[in-house]
């Protein structure tokens, strides 16, 4: 299928978007997006320290004494891997029912992402906190997660107990449960789920999932996790994305060798891993590599035009989960699910929101011009 065709495709389902069934969670962070000052002139007037490496140079040289350095807060926005998959998906026309970690009352950052999906519920009367530092080379985030710990089997327990969740996962053709890695008891949390709400499914949905990057957690809990996943993959499709880093870290637990961002060996990793763990699909992404690879079938060398100048580039790796999970529900070939999700973070890091499908449209054929 050529661009074309895929936009074609999209303006052909656009209406049926609304009758997809989608289950998203747990996590859910309010995210301070900050930018260093490097000088400042007057109130208004300033420079930016734009790059990684000079930042990183600065912090090196305040070593044995005290520095300071100004910040500027952009923005206060709702966050969470599983919230901007999620608002993603509601802009497209999908609109999620949504499970996890607001704060209770639902803390206001939220308050809008909860009114755009079609319910939203808090299981936590915390939530995650994100300070995230963006340069035009890259972005480093700081993660505050002591409430997180509070996310248990017993808590869960107690969340499901009206039946709600597991009603809406047996209407669901897909379930997304993002952010394994800042929650400690993910793992229990995820095997109750799958033996109390899973194992009664009938349907065999899609089951996504977007571990965050691993490295901060122990050998003993990632094999665990892996373990894990390998159970889910009996009561659905699982499906596991990763990004460049979070790939390359996975196959050295494996005994796979890291790929570098070399497209043929992300490919193969992506493979291997997929093989190991025997699950649905491994989709990997980057900024110019994306593949994806199953069973018995894989698709790569999907890129989207370059953007020079990002106006937002946290959260973008959500939007091509997103669009990545509306290929799948739209039920379109694998090639096609990854210029999806390229079409969904090339929108969003160009204008620093989530594309409705019209938007998504114009940028396919955009490209395609």
């Amino acid at each position: 299928m050529s661009l074309g065709a895929l936009a074609k495709t999209l303006r052909e389902q656009a209406t049926t978007l609304q009758e997809k069934r989608v289950v998203a969670g747990f996590d859910g962070f309010v995210d301070e997006l900050i930018v260093p000052i490097d000088e400042r002139s007057d109130e208004n007037t300033y420079t930016v320290i734009d790059s990684m490496d000079r930042f990183g140079k600065m912090i090196s040289a305040a070593s044995g004494r005290s520095s300071l350095n100004e910040i500027q807060i952009e923005s206060i926005d709702a966050g969470g891997c599983s919230v901007n998959l999620s608002d993603a998906l509601n802009h497209a026309g999908v609109r999620v029912d949504f499970f996890g970690t607001l704060g209770d009352p639902i803390h206001p950052a939220f308050n809008q992402f909860a009114s755009e999906c079609r319910s939203c519920s808090t299981w936590l009367d915390g939530h995650g906190l994100t300070l995230a530092l963006e340069f035009k080379d890259g972005k480093y985030m700081l993660a505050s997660m002591s409430d997180l710990a509070k996310v248990t089997p017993t808590l869960i327990e107690h969340k499901i107990s009206d039946g709600v969740f597991a009603g809406k996962c047996a209407d669901a053709e897909l379930i997304v449960m993002n952010n394994w890695t800042l929650y400690p008891h993910m793992t229990a949390c995820w095997d109750y789920l799958n033996e109390q709400v899973y194992s009664k499914l009938t349907h065999n949905p899609y089951i996504f999932i977007d571990l965050v990057n691993p490295s901060s957690r122990s050998k003993d809990d990632i094999m665990a996790m892996m373990d894990c996943l390998k159970r889910l993959n009996t009561h659905g499709r699982v499906i596991l994305g990763l990004n460049l880093n979070e790939a390359d870290i996975l196959a050295g637990f494996i005994g796979v060798d890291e790929a570098h961002a070399e497209a043929d060996k992300v490919l193969e990793q992506s493979k291997a891993i997929c093989a190991h763990l025997d699950i649905y699909e491994v989709v990997t992404h980057g900024v110019s590599i994306n593949c994806v690879a199953g069973v018995d079938y894989h698709a790569d060398g999907v890129a989207g035009p370059y953007c020079e100048k990002p106006k937002k580039s946290t959260g973008a790796g959500d939007r091509f989960n997103a669009g990545y999970c509306l290929g799948l529900l739209l039920g379109v070939e694998p090639e096609q699910r990854l210029q999806l999700g390229v079409a969904s973070s090339g929108y969003f890091i160009r204008n620093a929101k989530s594309a409705t499908l019209s938007n998504m449209i114009e940028f396919i054929e955009s490209w395609n011009a």
